[in-house]
């Protein structure tokens, strides 16, 4: 079980299943996404930032040389296909994530940004934004969170608790 208390308070609940105490966590992982006590998302954007990292020997081994190797356009659609998706998976809550935990994930992007273009850490980020044509993983995350937050708002039955606002009329 866990319980989102306010970050100043510990909740010492001792709950009962079958005659049985039900054991209480600091984090748990739901569907591939990992909530902590206080929905920091630190853990998850190191969770993420590991499961993305597993798959980057494949870019460096399409960037094997100097001399042979595949074309940038290659190794961009790569990414966006094989690593890209792991970063932005049900990146929405991230939009609320303190600006230390969007940088961390910003960082990881941009290395992979050089390792696409391969060029040195120096190089400006933005142009390496343009040479691939990819965005800013800040700009991706809060697209995401606009598309699901109109969703919410615009189809009546796609999350019950938002119904919950209109008033119930009494019988």
């Amino acid at each position: 079980m866990k319980v989102f208390p306010l970050p100043t308070k510990k909740s010492d609940l001792s709950l009962l299943y079958g005659g049985e105490g039900i054991q209480t966590t600091d984090n748990f992982t739901y569907l591939g996404v990992t909530f902590d006590r206080k929905l920091s998302w630190k853990l998850h954007s190191k969770t993420i930032i590991n499961k993305a990292s597993s798959r980057l020997p494949i870019l460096k081994r399409l960037a094997a040389g100097c001399r042979w190797g595949c074309s940038r356009s290659t190794h961009n659609t790569t990414y966006k296909t094989f690593v890209l998706p792991v970063i932005t998976y049900c990146c929405e809550p991230l939009i609320r994530a303190s600006k230390q935990v969007r940088k961390s994930l910003e960082t990881f992007h941009n290395q992979e940004l050089h390792l696409i273009i391969g060029t040195v850490k120096t190089s400006p980020i933005d142009a390496m934004l343009l040479c691939t044509g990819n965005w800013p993983l800040e700009k991706i995350i809060e697209e995401k969170a606009l598309v699901l937050w109109e969703k919410i708002l615009r189809t009546p039955r796609y999350l019950t608790l938002w119904n919950l606002r209109a008033p119930v009329s009494a019988v």
